[in-house]
Formats: C-alpha cells, sequence, structure tokens
C-alpha cells in the first residue's frame, strides 16, 4: 500500500527551479525559505532516521517515499507569489502529515512510525508559528478554521492539494 505522504505530494514530484525559491528577498520570503529549508531536513533527517533503525526493507521504502513526496510538495509551496498562500499552503501540508501520522495513517513506518508523528508535530507548529508571523490575528483565526476544516476530510487520503485559490479564500471575508 502507499503510505501518507503519497497522498500530500501536490503532484510535483521535482525541485522547484532555484530561481523561484530564492526569486524574493523580502523578509516574508525568506521566512518561507528558511521554513522550507527546516522542513525539508526534518523529514530527511526523520527518514533517514527511521531507515536506519528498521530491518523490514517496506518500512525502510517507505521512508524513501516520505522523502520523496514531502519535500517537494513544500517546496511547490514556495512557487506562489503570494507568500500569505505560501503560508497557508506549508500549514495544510504539515497539519495533515501531523494528524495522520498520529492516526496511524498508514502504519507504513511500524514500530518506527513515532519518529515520523515527532517529526511531524515540530513541523506543524513551526507552520502555525510562520503564519501567524505573516497573518494579522483575524487572518490567522479565519486560516486555523480553514486549515482544520480541510485537514478533517483528508486525514490518510490520497491526492492533497490545495490550489492557490483556495489558499487565498480566508483571507476574503
Amino acid at each position: 500500500g502507499s503510505i501518507l505522504l503519497v497522498a500530500i505530494a501536490s503532484g510535483c514530484a521535482s525541485r522547484a527551479p532555484q530561481s523561484a525559491l530564492a526569486s524574493d528577498a523580502n523578509p516574508n520570503r525568506i521566512e518561507l525559505n528558511r521554513f522550507v529549508e527546516f522542513f525539508s531536513v526534518r523529514v530527511e533527517r526523520a527518514a533517514d532516521e527511521i531507515a536506519q533503525r528498521t530491518d523490514d526493507p517496506g518500512i525502510a521504502r517507505n521512508s524513501v517515499y516520505w522523502k520523496m513526496r514531502a519535500i517537494p510538495a513544500a517546496q511547490a509551496a514556495l512557487l506562489l507569489a503570494d507568500n500569505q498562500a505560501a503560508a497557508l499552503q506549508l500549514w495544510v501540508l504539515s497539519a495533515v502529515q501531523m494528524e495522520s501520522l498520529k492516526a496511524g495513517v498508514p502504519v507504513g513506518f511500524g514500530e518506527c512510525q513515532p519518529i515520523a508523528q515527532q517529526a511531524a508535530v515540530e513541523l506543524d507548529e513551526h507552520a502555525r508559528r510562520l503564519a501567524s508571523s505573516l497573518l494579522t490575528p483575524e487572518q490567522f483565526t479565519s486560516a486555523e478554521k480553514t486549515v482544520q476544516e480541510f485537514v478533517e476530510g483528508r486525514i490518510g487520503r490520497t491526492g492533497l492539494d490545495l490550489p492557490p485559490e483556495a489558499a487565498r479564500t480566508w483571507g476574503q471575508s
């Protein structure tokens, strides 16, 4: 079976061009870039730890799949020109990952599931802080509700994608 993070891939399986990742030097874009760097390193380290701790080739393979899907999904958010929409995309990605792993969906990491869960909790906490730094308190409250509603129906599902149009709707109320 496929693992959760196949679910969170945004459909972009390749690394975003470096020029797109660093095209804007404003402080908000720098924070987004830093978060994606942290996200990438945290997922990679957790996945590598899982692969090192298991003798099960299926679990080791799932840890590689996690890196292959989650990291490009985070990088894809940087392609959004709207910093707030990018932050929301990253928050959704982190929240779905966290909630799915906490719920045990999938169980593709076996006895190493807590390693992935801890990484996901840390990423979600960082994503929330990032969003709160880029949004007004009113926007953050609205975005928090949108993220929660979006995540509830997608725990463990495949094909998770938050189109840019949906990422922007929370701020229009």
